[in-house]
């Protein structure tokens, strides 16, 4: 429980960081971070054979699938390429944007509200359509 916290406390540093400066080193944060998150994911759902839930946002039971592992994955692609090119923090994009960003940022809540249903409904959806079948006697 302590390691669960601590690694949420991090994660809430390394987002804080990336939001506020941006730049390669904190997109790599990202891109390692999302490879953990991957890595700790795929590991989870061999050994509990996709019954363990995912337990990402708080209270959700939603099951730990391969689109969980994907998502991570691609998210690690995104910041990995960040690293590579650059990028600047949220508070310089959405100066440069219309309206002082307000449009920009409420896009980005949009998205993260949107990976949290890919991640949370999708795979809880799927598994009411789909029980795991028993194992034959």
């Amino acid at each position: 429980a302590i390691a669960a916290r601590a690694l949420g406390v991090a994660e809430v540093g390394i987002a804080a960081y990336v939001l506020g400066w941006g730049g390669r080193p904190a997109a790599a944060l990202v891109a390692v971070a999302y490879l953990g998150f991957a890595a700790f994911a795929e590991l989870v759902r061999r050994r509990t054979r996709g019954r363990a839930p995912c337990g990402c946002f708080g209270s959700s039971d939603a099951p730990l699938t391969l689109l969980h592992v994907g998502v991570d994955l691609a998210l690690a692609a995104v910041g990995a390429a960040a690293a590579v090119t650059g990028v600047p923090g949220l508070v310089e994009v959405a100066s440069g944007t219309p309206l002082g960003g307000v449009p920009f940022v409420a896009y980005a809540a949009l998205l993260a509200w949107l990976l949290q249903v890919v991640l949370t409904a999708l795979p809880a959806l799927q598994a009411a359509v789909h029980p795991p079948r028993r194992a034959l006697r």
